[in-house]
């Protein structure tokens, strides 16, 4: 309710709910408007139901409520009809396979010019059953090894096989997710671990972020490198595994300012972060 007040430029001070739904009837009566609900998980403690009827009806005038989640059963429960459920389409082999060298022959601008790295990488292809944040985080995993047909063969055999559509579909994309943790150097899964305290889309400063980092003594200097070029260094390889998502950055050199990171990715780390006792 307060993160509606405060798209429409609203007071949204306060905690008592019959307050703050009196004021989104307020600034949205007599109105047409668009709402988006993104990634939606639950609906158990009733949030859904008092901001729906607090909201003006104002069907004649097209106003709309648009939904998002990974959890169609959520989606019913909120009055959605079969009809209105649009669901989005996996990636096809060619879309797929133009992501998966996107991202893991980056190096090369996008081509694969090795015939067995192609039919390995069809293999490993296959087994993301379309699903563009498996095929972009394992293609980031692979860019950062050798263009080896043993190596490429001995991750596709490690790698679960994603079932699109099943139950078991998102076990195996944790696994997936988790792959590319496993394969991290340790002084970038300390420094991954991190991002466990952030909520889930939140913008991060790469400032704090490196100074944390270097205070936390998670990096050194090395050589003639400075810790900060070390910690900047250290996201930059974290961001060309897919692991983290670039928000703001400089132009003419590709500096990042601000980071976050999926929000599926960020549940597998502060399960990570859990288990190691990190949090």
């Amino acid at each position: 309710m307060k993160s509606i007040l405060e798209q429409l430029g609203k007071d949204n001070h306060g905690s008592d709910r019959n307050v703050l739904l009196k004021r989104i009837h307020e600034a949205l009566s007599n109105k047409k408007y668009l709402i988006v609900m993104d990634d939606v998980w639950s609906i158990d403690d009733g949030w859904w139901k008092r901001i729906l009827e607090g909201l003006p009806k104002t069907e004649k005038q097209g106003s709309c409520i648009i939904v998002t989640s990974r959890n169609e059963d959520v989606v019913r429960r909120m009055g959605v009809e079969e009809e209105q459920i649009h669901r989005l389409k996996l990636l096809s082999e060619k879309e797929g396979w133009l992501l998966f060298c996107k991202v893991a022959f980056a190096s090369s601008k996008g081509k694969c010019k090795d015939i067995e790295l192609e039919h390995v990488g069809q293999d490993i292809l296959k087994k993301c059953c379309g699903l563009p944040l498996a095929i972009k985080t394992i293609g980031g995993l692979l860019s950062s090894k050798y263009q080896l047909y043993s190596v490429w063969k001995e991750v596709c055999e490690d790698l679960p096989h994603i079932l699109a559509n099943e139950s078991k579909s998102y076990d195996s994309l944790m696994a997936t997710l988790q792959l590319s943790y496993d394969e991290l150097p340790l002084q970038q899964k300390l420094c991954i671990l991190c991002f466990a305290i952030y909520p889930e889309d939140y913008e991060i400063d790469v400032d704090q972020l490196a100074n944390w980092w270097i205070g936390e003594g998670f990096i050194h200097k090395k050589g003639t490198k400075t810790p900060r070029k070390m910690a900047l260094e250290c996201l930059s390889e974290l961001i060309s595994r897919g692991l983290v998502k670039a928000v703001r950055k400089r132009n003419y050199d590709g500096r990042v300012y601000s980071c976050k990171m999926h929000d599926m990715i960020r549940e597998m780390i502060i399960r990570v972060a859990r288990e190691e006792s990190f949090l």
